[in-house]
């Protein structure tokens, strides 16, 4: 029974790292980037300066701002 228990404590473990390897290296980067995408079109909408009545924006505008939400939440430096 204690070769048991122990095979599964090692399974159980390695399954935990593995879990948070995924989360860390795949599910949150692209988390952040689903979110700075949206969050630097959002801004640069706002605060674009040849802003119209349909809110346009420039490429530079919003690579600015989708550059530095990456650079805040730490995926660039």
């Amino acid at each position: 029974m204690k070769k048991h228990q122990k095979t599964i404590s090692i399974c159980a473990g390695i399954l935990i790292i593995l879990g948070l390897i995924f989360y860390w290296f795949f599910y949150r980067p692209s988390n952040i980037v689903k979110n700075c995408s949206f969050e630097a079109k959002e801004k640069a909408t706002n605060n674009s300066k040849d802003r119209g009545k349909d809110g346009k924006y420039t490429a530079d505008e919003r690579d600015a701002f989708y550059k530095w939400c990456l650079q805040e939440k730490g995926l660039v430096k």
